[in-house]
């Protein structure tokens, strides 16, 4: 599945993104395109299988105005995605 890009609720405002979290039904791996222009700039993949929260968070570096979440199947088995949440801070650097 690969999401369209989103503004988080702030359009044209540039985020740092810190990390973030998931629950999935079965086993995907997740990345994240940062950059609207040029969706060749894109995350490595982070396996995931179950929940990561609650517990430590999964880093993500970057910045950009828009992001867009990418989940691809692992195993060739169904798999679902319950919760996604990612953490960042407003206006870039502070």
């Amino acid at each position: 599945a690969e999401f369209p890009f989103l503004d988080l609720g702030m359009p044209g405002a540039l985020k740092r993104y810190n990390a973030w979290d998931a629950i999935v039904n079965g086993t995907a791996a997740v990345r994240f395109r940062l950059e609207p222009n040029d969706p060749a700039v894109i995350t490595d993949p982070v396996e995931v299988s179950g929940a990561t929260a609650p517990g430590a968070t999964i880093p993500l570096f970057g910045m950009s105005t828009h992001i867009a979440p990418v989940i691809e199947d692992q195993d060739s088995r169904p798999w679902e995605l319950s919760s996604l949440t990612i953490y960042f801070d407003a206006g870039g650097l502070r």
